[in-house]
């Protein structure tokens, strides 16, 4: 087991392959549409916006 705080590039490299891979995969065979790809991969999917609020200072 890698000790805590290691990264390894190639590690994560091949991990972001796979996912385009199945990505690519699951739309090909049309598990997912293009619209739900695009939603699940943004960059603010992973954020709940729910109860976010944005105001303006005065």
């Amino acid at each position: 087991m890698p000790p805590v705080g290691s990264y390894s590039l190639e590690d994560r490299r091949n991990e972001k392959q796979a996912s385009r891979e199945r990505d690519d995969a699951n739309l090909r065979s049309g598990l997912v549409s293009r619209a739900d790809m695009i939603r699940e991969n943004g960059i603010f999917s992973g954020l709940n916006l729910a109860g976010a609020v944005i105001r303006r200072r005065r």
